[in-house]
């Protein structure tokens, strides 16, 4: 499921306000700085890892029926074409 546009800045406030109560967490309990740095850093990559795709697909999505580059449409005009790619019949 793909976050809508305005589920988005929720999900990174939410992210900011668990990191930052990490912090300062660690920083009330007297974890020295290096170590606070490791927990970060584990959390970072503990993120990366839930969010990986396991489904073995590629990243890269190939939509082969959407054309990479809509045609231009001009003013009530026929769609123009590049000098290169063969005319429509």
């Amino acid at each position: 499921m793909t976050p809508t546009r305005t589920q988005i800045p929720n999900l990174l406030s939410i992210g900011v306000l668990l990191v930052i109560a990490l912090q300062n967490g660690l920083n009330v309990i007297g974890v020295d700085a290096f170590w606070q740095d490791i927990v970060f850093g584990l959390l970072v990559i503990t993120a990366i890892i839930l969010n990986a795709d396991k489904s073995g697909r590629d990243i890269v999505i190939n939509n082969v029926d959407t054309p990479a580059v809509p045609p231009v449409r001009a003013h009530g005009h026929k769609e123009r074409h590049s000098p290169c790619a063969p005319s429509p019949s």
